[in-house]
């Protein structure tokens, strides 16, 4: 996967979504996504959405035949994750809730 593209990809969402521009940089994204060795088909929980650049990076690892589950307690961060996320062709559960509550979600 290239990261960069993907950035780019996420940025460019933005433009005509509605949603105040913003440029997100996902912290550490190549290390997280090293570490969790994400395959096709994988199930992926991105338990703060934020801007949406993990869960993008994410979900392009993991394609069309897998799952990402998103929350994140702010509303606005999950519409922003809905569009960096609309080019994905992954199955998405965003939902609007705390990583505390993960029993619950």
């Amino acid at each position: 996967m290239n990261v960069m593209r993907t950035l780019n990809n996420h940025i460019q969402s933005f433009s005509g979504s509605g949603l105040q521009q913003t440029v997100h940089i996902p912290v550490l994204l190549q290390e997280v996504l090293t570490h969790l060795r994400l395959k096709a088909g994988d199930t992926v929980l991105d338990g703060t959405l934020g801007g949406g650049g993990h869960a993008t990076a994410m979900a392009s690892s993991i394609g069309d035949s897998g799952t990402l589950i998103g929350i994140d307690a702010d509303s606005v961060a999950i519409s922003r994750a809905e569009a960096a996320l609309t080019q994905e062709g992954c199955t998405k559960h965003l939902m609007q809730d705390t990583f505390r509550n993960l029993d619950e979600v």
